[in-house]
């Protein structure tokens, strides 16, 4: 849940890049990015604490970072353009074939679907987000 979501505050585009983002950190880490004993712990971290990019590989870091922004302000505001970046950054760290290398990997991750099922369901066909 997006730092501004816990405040109370409105959904929005920028809340839904924090949680694409977030589930995307944890399909690659394989733990989600905060834990906490309790809801409170939680709650200070997903709000205060740094992003949890370190131990990510080096191409996808820096787009956690940004998707994960403390400030709303800060994440990409256009999906599309994020997406692309997605996809130039997993290819980058695993290859040009990576969906089809990670999907047993990611199986098991909450919400697990390629960036192109996530393109798909954001903008239709893939090719109509360019026009």
């Amino acid at each position: 849940m997006a730092p501004e979501q816990w405040r109370c505050g409105p959904a929005s585009t920028a809340g839904d890049v924090y949680a694409a983002t977030a589930t995307f950190a944890e399909c690659v880490h394989g733990t989600p990015p905060f834990d906490a004993a309790d809801l409170e712990a939680l709650r200070r971290q997903y709000e205060r604490a740094p992003v949890p990019a370190a131990d990510l590989p080096e191409p996808v870091r820096k787009l956690v970072e940004r998707g994960m922004a403390k400030d709303p302000a800060a994440r990409p505001t256009d999906t599309a353009a994020f997406l692309d970046e997605l996809d130039a950054a997993a290819i980058a760290a695993y290859g040009p074939d990576w969906e089809e290398s990670r999907k047993a990997s990611w199986s098991s991750c909450p919400g697990s679907r390629s960036a192109r099922q996530v393109q798909l369901d954001l903008h239709g066909d893939g090719d109509q987000r360019r026009r």
